[in-house]
């Protein structure tokens, strides 16, 4: 069973693989992400990929849920990978607000007009990024009604279209690609 550790580094919220976790005060998540089983068939290729499930983990490597916020602080619960090809992943992933009402909501890069109107997938190592990005937008609503109410078109592109809104991918992306190897400078003790 293949298995790597994505570090969510605090100071930048850069996303990193590793072929292992250890303790980090730089880290402010580990994700371990591994094949579990099941697979998806790319309908452009016929290729076959192993789906990978992940367990977040605090830079302790103890066990924990994905929260950020600034003012509010908003949950990811779970992710669960749905498809994968050579140009990425697309995912649910289950978001809670501060009450704890829970949404299941897509994770799938950019709705490209060059590939037919589908979603194209996102980059398998910036996804944690972009859930960090979503979760300090969301974290200036008390609630999902919250949201609703100040902003509809937003509550409705993630509830009916979009899911995570495509400018986080964008964001997640410039973050990653500005850092380039300088993230190779990561205090780890083990």
């Amino acid at each position: 069973m293949k298995q790597e550790w994505l570090a969510v580094v605090e100071k930048n919220l850069t996303s990193m693989v590793f072929s292992t976790s250890a303790f980090s005060n730089d880290v402010l998540y580990w994700v371990k992400r591994y094949d579990n089983g099941h697979y998806h068939t790319a309908v452009s290729t016929g290729n076959r990929y192993e789906l990978r499930s992940f367990e977040f983990y605090d830079g302790n490597i103890s066990p924990c849920i994905i929260t950020y916020g600034r003012i509010n602080k908003w949950k990811c619960l779970k992710v669960k990978e749905t498809g994968l090809d050579k140009t990425g992943s697309r995912c649910l992933i289950t978001i809670a607000d501060p009450k704890d009402q829970i949404q299941e909501i897509r994770m799938c890069g950019l709705n490209s007009k060059y590939y037919g109107g589908f979603r194209t997938a996102i980059n398998e190592n910036f996804y944690f990024t972009a859930i960090i990005l979503f979760l300090n937008l969301l974290s200036k609503y008390t609630d999902w009604e919250h949201l609703e109410k100040r902003d509809f078109n937003l509550f409705d592109d993630i509830k009916n279209h979009t899911g995570v809104p495509l400018y986080i991918f964008d964001e997640a992306e410039e973050i990653n690609s500005s850092v380039g190897s300088k993230y190779i400078g990561i205090d780890t003790v083990k």
